[in-house]
């Protein structure tokens, strides 16, 4: 945790999630934890043969902890803005974001255009060390 700024004002705290907008993990995907199919790691082994029961259980488990994990920011005071890049929001991203913090940006241009904003929103930023 950050130190208190000595003139007792307000420390904002802000994080950016920019995003394609696809949620597809799959059982031969490598991510943060492995291969799920081969390492078991996050619900053991996986026994189905269908594959696609496999990809609709990872959906919902991945959708699940990327929900929990916005609502475990939020509650520690953090902003959380959310950019859609080359996308539409869904409702998921934008209940993730805090409220009128989600973009969205279908080219450099507009992309330039979400930071810019948000900039201007949190133009008393001050970074020290």
């Amino acid at each position: 945790m950050n130190a208190a700024p000595s003139n007792n004002s307000y420390v904002g705290r802000h994080i950016v999630f920019m995003t394609d907008g696809e949620l597809s993990p799959g059982p031969t995907y490598y991510n943060a934890y492995g291969i799920e199919q081969h390492d078991g790691r996050i619900t053991g082994m996986q026994t189905s043969n269908s594959q696609t029961a496999i990809r609709n259980e990872q959906h919902t488990r991945h959708t699940r902890r990327y929900k929990e994990l916005c609502k475990a920011i939020k509650a520690k005071g953090i902003r959380l803005w959310v950019v859609a890049f080359n996308t539409t929001l869904t409702t998921d991203m934008t209940e993730c974001a805090s409220p009128n913090s989600s973009y969205t940006a279908n080219n450099s241009g507009a992309l330039n255009d979400a930071f810019g904003q948000i900039a201007e929103e949190i133009a008393d930023l001050r970074l020290v060390d």
